[in-house]
């Protein structure tokens, strides 16, 4: 696990080393508009009050996420072939997000999903915290998040490590990372990919891996494809 900290690590700061000395040439660089998330896990900064953005995940999952107020958002979706059927399932996703300082946000919400109309019991999800690190055209983040099933939660946190760079003008590197703790030893599994940065879109898409992944396939397999909208 080390090596996956000390690689998101360095590659911020890498980042943040060319960028120092290329200012002049990033003035025409327009912001990154996903800031506030990575793949699956949310950074600490929230949406500004009165903006949004659609999310397209893998086809058949879309939300659209609102900011309420500048430290509160809320986000809804659906799954498109249980909707079609009849059986929808939803998606709630709200969040709070404080600037601390220029440099550091706090972020707590919920990813609940309700898949009730297939199950009664069918319904749970993940409620989480997250501090992050901003610098320049990067950010690092750690978090906690604890799963629930109906109103059972579990005893341990399934911690996140995650970190994004912005390579160039159109270009990021994300990583997401999850520890499970298993008892008596944890397990993890490590997800990196590519950004691809629009002035109100992005697209990503990314390969998982872990220590049993890797000894079929060393590069990990594809995992995630999303396109997201911001208005």
């Amino acid at each position: 696990m080390s090596r996956y900290i000390i690689l998101i690590a360095a590659l911020c700061f890498i980042n943040a080393g060319i960028s120092a000395q290329q200012v002049s040439a990033q003035n025409d660089w327009y912001e990154d508009p996903s800031t506030e998330r990575y793949l699956i896990s949310q950074t600490g900064r929230n949406i500004e009050k009165g903006s949004g953005y659609y999310q397209n995940v893998l086809i058949f999952f879309n939300s659209a996420h609102y900011g309420l107020t500048d430290w509160f958002s809320l986000g809804v979706g659906f799954e498109a072939i249980s909707t079609f059927s009849g059986n929808p399932i939803l998606l709630v996703l709200p969040k709070i997000g404080l600037e601390l300082s220029e440099n550091f946000s706090l972020g707590a919400g919920v990813h609940y999903l309700n898949a009730s109309v297939i199950a009664s019991e069918a319904h749970g999800g993940i409620a989480y915290g997250v501090g992050t690190y901003h610098f320049d055209k990067s950010n690092i983040s750690i978090g906690a998040g604890w799963a629930f099933l109906q109103d059972e939660f579990s005893n341990e946190p399934v911690i996140t490590l995650s970190g994004m760079t912005r390579l160039s003008r159109r270009i990021g590197l994300v990583s997401e990372n999850w520890i499970f703790p298993t008892g008596d030893s944890n397990y993890a599994l490590f997800t990196y990919g590519v950004r691809f940065i629009g002035e109100n879109t992005s697209f990503d898409i990314s390969f998982i891996n872990s220590k049993d992944i890797a000894k079929t396939f060393p590069v990990g397999l594809p995992a995630w494809a999303s396109f997201s909208f911001y208005f």
